[in-house]
């Protein structure tokens, strides 16, 4: 049910998706994971682009850390507060990765 509302744009349902994959400690779900709260950030969703911007910086879901884009995501979830109705189709280009990440 959260995969449907995430596919039609409800970015809150990319944030609860990555909560259930992050459970299990394997490679296969922390990218699915990974992939959910991206969805979830290029739908607008703040909670999304939150925890986003944390797994950069603290190099969690098996990530290396990357915090200059940690801060770029940081700086959209400012723009979201500000304008709720912004969402952000083209993250990886606006946010470019600057470590090599295992599974991007």
């Amino acid at each position: 049910m959260a995969e449907c509302a995430l596919n039609q744009g409800f970015g809150d349902a990319g944030h609860g998706l990555y909560i259930i994959h992050s459970v299990v400690e394997n490679a296969q779900q922390h990218k699915a994971a990974l992939q959910a709260l991206k969805q979830g950030s290029r739908y607008g969703s703040e909670k999304a682009l939150i925890s986003l911007s944390g797994k950069y910086r603290g190099g969690g879901l098996g990530l290396n850390k990357d915090k200059e884009r940690a801060r770029c995501i940081s700086k959209l979830t400012h723009a979201v507060r500000t304008n709720s109705d912004l969402t952000f189709p083209d993250l990886d280009e606006r946010c470019p990765p600057i470590v090599e990440q295992p599974y991007e």
